[in-house]
């Protein structure tokens, strides 16, 4: 039994034990969201295409007969992998016109890798051929940097936005898109190089699965609490807003820069009426359910947030919620940090603990020590 038998077993087990773990996390999740389950099966998809990959290598051999024959083989299962992959990405992240024209030219290179293979398997052409396969190695140079490039611009497009507009802890998220990060720019692109000389196999391999890995158990992560930015990424609620889509590429810019002063007192009468509700307490809200639940446009929100408030809708409900915190720590000293965090909208107790630390240099319970002594 060679060394690269035992890789290609590894990998086999790795790959269909992630597909089983991606298969049971939907009988884990009380919530049915449709853009995460596209996604998920879409990666349920790239985990057996890998699965079935390795399989063919192990049975046939094709790698260790030749390295010619395993590197097309690689790059026709390889490619839809990351298709794949990527498209799980982007499926949460990106609109649907956007999506799909990834999808269109994903498919035309696929389609031409195919049929070059095609032509390859022809008496005329021979399918191990030099000049046939540098062109099928520089298709798949160009699958991979546009899987890359596709799903990282579209991380990098919607960061920014998901910390502002949403008021929950959003740690699961930034974990889903880091290890996008890492799986994509490590692995990826250097599997390219990889699958042309065996040695950079045994190193590259392990990566490869390690970072998928990471990956996979945090897409499977974010889907128990996928509500908070939901609707940021995907602008369902608050339709009748023309930017309620923040990647719509149609949004038309004709909404006043600068909001009167009758609007100015109107938002501010609603946020207070909003606040006196006490319906911050919701940890689950962000910029499209409030813009929903007070009945103002999420762009106008934006305007005002940013022209009178001068700074985000995240920092602001993080402001009420801290005042509700303190309230609450002087007014009932017997209550326990998790009664407070929850009272106030924190997801966790961490978040509560986060907040005072960043704004006082204490913990909740110093904090209250020292404002009974200065009392």
């Amino acid at each position: 039994m060679t060394s690269l038998y035992l890789l290609q077993f590894a990998c086999l087990i790795i790959s269909a034990m992630l597909a089983l773990l991606l298969a049971m996390g939907r009988l884990q999740t009380e919530e049915i969201h449709r853009s995460y389950e596209r996604s998920r099966w879409a990666l349920l998809g790239a985990m057996l295409l890998l699965a079935i990959h390795y399989a063919l290598q192990m049975t046939l051999g094709i790698r260790a007969q030749s390295d010619a024959g395993g590197t097309i083989v690689n790059i026709l299962f390889y490619t839809p992998t990351a298709y794949l992959v990527t498209y799980s990405i982007l499926n949460i992240e990106c609109n649907k016109r956007r999506r799909w024209r990834y999808v269109a030219c994903g498919a035309a290179v696929y389609a031409i890798i195919l049929a070059l293979f095609g032509i390859g398997l022809t008496p005329k052409v021979c399918l191990l051929s030099p000049h046939l396969q540098w062109t099928l190695h520089a298709l798949f140079l160009l699958a991979m940097a546009g899987s890359v490039g596709a799903a990282l611009v579209e991380i990098h497009r919607n960061h920014g936005k998901v910390e502002a507009d949403t008021g929950a802890d959003i740690g699961l998220y930034l974990r889903f898109t880091w290890s996008g990060y890492i799986m994509l720019c490590c692995s990826a692109l250097l599997l390219v190089f990889a699958i042309v000389y065996r040695p950079l196999l045994f190193i590259i391999g392990p990566v490869m699965m390690l970072s998928l890995f990471f990956f996979v158990f945090n897409f499977v992560a974010m889907g128990y609490n996928l509500t908070p930015i939901e609707d940021v990424l995907s602008g369902e609620i608050g339709n009748d807003d023309p930017s309620s889509d923040p990647n719509d590429e149609n949004v038309s810019s004709a909404a006043p820069k600068v909001l009167t002063k009758k609007r100015i007192d109107y938002i501010a009468a609603t946020l207070e009426k909003w606040c006196e509700e006490k319906n911050f307490r919701d940890s689950n809200v962000n910029m499209a359910s409030l813009s929903h639940q007070i009945g103002v446009s999420r762009r106008e929100l934006s305007q005002y947030f940013e022209q009178e408030i001068h700074d985000t809708f995240r920092v602001w409900l993080s402001n009420v919620r801290f005042c509700e915190a303190q309230r609450l720590i002087l007014s009932h000293p017997d209550y326990s940090n998790e009664s407070i965090s929850a009272a106030c909208g924190f997801s966790s107790r961490s978040q509560l603990y986060h907040i005072f630390s960043n704004r006082t240099g204490m913990t909740p319970r110093e904090w209250s020590e020292k404002s009974l002594q200065d009392s």
